[in-house]
């Protein structure tokens, strides 16, 4: 049975800024967790409510809040009055299908993205919602569920790793986004592997069911393509960013991540070339 989804279609005619979810209906329960760390200190709770979040103005530690279930606007909304979110971007929290980009406020920036992977069953492309919040001592993420290629840094950070817990904030949402965008590395080698195979298929044993393979990987390459591409902007202008919420040596790291991102775009067109290449053929 296919999965029932609320599309912008239900947003018709409402005022901007409405709570409205986007994405497949979903009816599990919301959860709220709290670490706070410092080199000396680490503290990780659930949280009955948003409004527990206490440490959130704390200098002297970093803050990671972890919101799984953005399919309930309640939470959004009691997020965004707690944290004093601006309205649009409680939105963009709830819209699990809009592309990645940065909004920069004088207390946070926002970003969120698109983490893909592979269904190694059916080869299909999955991909899951997260968005980043970075604020001076702390960082929100906002997500349907929970980010499995995330958990060896929560790891380090719980395990008392000095080096991960000297950092401030802006590392660990640079660390963030940096894991997620590695992860692109994998989806690309597999599609990678597809091509050769179909390249294999065409060359010595065509059959029927060959022009359907190709726009099959044809619609996955493209897929991938307007996933990643938008994120190359997003961290482009973090890199830049002038406010005083990253570091000069965060901003440097940023740079690594959109050369991956430059490499990444340039691979997938020269898979999308390689495909059409493949019609030709075929």
């Amino acid at each position: 049975m296919e999965e029932q989804s609320i599309t912008y279609a239900d947003k018709i005619g409402l005022p901007p800024g409405s709570l409205v979810y986007i994405g497949k209906i979903r009816n599990d329960k919301v959860s709220v967790s709290e670490i706070n760390f410092s080199p000396e200190h680490y503290e990780e709770v659930d949280l009955e409510k948003i409004t527990d979040c206490n440490s959130w103005d704390n200098n002297d530690t970093v803050t990671l809040i972890s919101i799984l279930g953005v399919h309930d606007t309640t939470i959004i909304e009691e997020a965004g009055k707690h944290f004093s979110l601006d309205p649009m971007i409680q939105e963009d929290i709830v819209n699990t299908k809009s592309h990645s980009k940065l909004e920069e406020f004088d207390d946070y920036l926002f970003l969120p993205l698109n983490i893909l992977g592979v269904d190694l069953i059916t080869n299909e492309i999955t991909t899951e919602r997260i968005s980043l919040l970075l604020a001076k001592n702390g960082v929100i993420s906002f997500q349907e569920n929970e980010i499995k290629i995330l958990t060896p840094l929560i790891e380090r950070i719980r395990n008392g790793k000095v080096q991960v817990r000297k950092r401030k904030s802006d590392y660990i949402f640079y660390r963030m986004i940096d894991i997620i965008v590695d992860n692109y590395f994998l989806v690309i080698e597999h599609l990678a592997e597809r091509i050769e195979e179909l390249e294999e298929k065409i060359l010595h044993d065509p059959d029927a069911g060959v022009h359907e393979e190709i726009y099959d990987l044809k619609r996955k390459i493209g897929f991938v393509k307007r996933t990643i591409s938008p994120l190359r902007e997003c961290i482009s202008n973090v890199k830049k960013s002038d406010g005083n919420l990253l570091s000069e040596s965060t901003q440097n790291y940023f740079r690594d991540v959109y050369d991956h991102l430059i490499y990444l775009i340039e691979t997938v067109d020269s898979q999308r070339e390689t495909i059409n290449d493949f019609l030709n053929l075929y």
